[in-house]
């Protein structure tokens, strides 16, 4: 949460930098992801709504754009997102078409929380085919290389998120374990 908190603040002093959908879903997506586990459970939404409301963003807000971003992709093909970024978002739906155009011209700041955002938007309009780690982080890295983003970075984020998804998933398993182990002793 500390590092969310430093991302959010520094974005949120970028000239470039706008909480769209796609930033939107990157960072819900890395909220739910990183907050798994978190007890309680009810403390989750606060939290979210603190670390927002500290840097200047509206929580509610961008829970809105991520989800409107989710449902708006999920009813697509993998395809056809490829074919709106190809030609530069003229068939896509709002707000995803302006998102797209904006992106081509480099008029977003980076950040990590649009290359995790894209990647679970990819996730969304493939999840019918199941796709493993290496093939999703292929597909979103050629993406966001068709929308101009810088595929170094790109590519960086993705591997650091997925090596922190993995390692958060074996120590919540540990912690159960734990407790579980705790729990026979008694």
């Amino acid at each position: 949460m500390d590092e969310l908190l430093v991302e959010l603040h520094l974005l949120s002093h970028q000239k470039n930098f706008h909480t769209e959908g796609i930033f939107a879903v990157g960072l819900t997506t890395i909220f739910e992801v990183f907050t798994e586990g978190y007890r309680p459970q009810k403390h989750q939404g606060p939290l979210f709504d603190a670390i927002c409301g500290s840097c200047g963003f509206d929580a509610k807000n961008l829970v809105t754009k991520a989800t409107r971003m989710t449902e708006l992709i999920e009813k697509h093909s993998l395809d056809e997102l490829k074919e709106w970024i190809t030609e530069n978002g003229v068939q896509a739906e709002e707000p995803l078409n302006q998102t797209i155009k904006k992106l081509k011209k480099g008029e977003f700041h980076y950040s990590r929380l649009l290359a995790i955002g894209i990647s679970k938007l990819i996730e969304q309009v493939n999840k019918n085919n199941k796709t493993n780690e290496m093939e999703l982080k292929t597909t979103t890295i050629e993406v966001a290389q068709q929308l101009g983003l810088p595929h170094e970075r790109v590519e960086k984020d993705l591997a650091l998120y997925f090596a922190n998804i993995e390692k958060l998933q074996q120590a919540i398993e540990l912690i159960r374990e734990t407790l579980e182990s705790e729990r026979n002793k008694k």
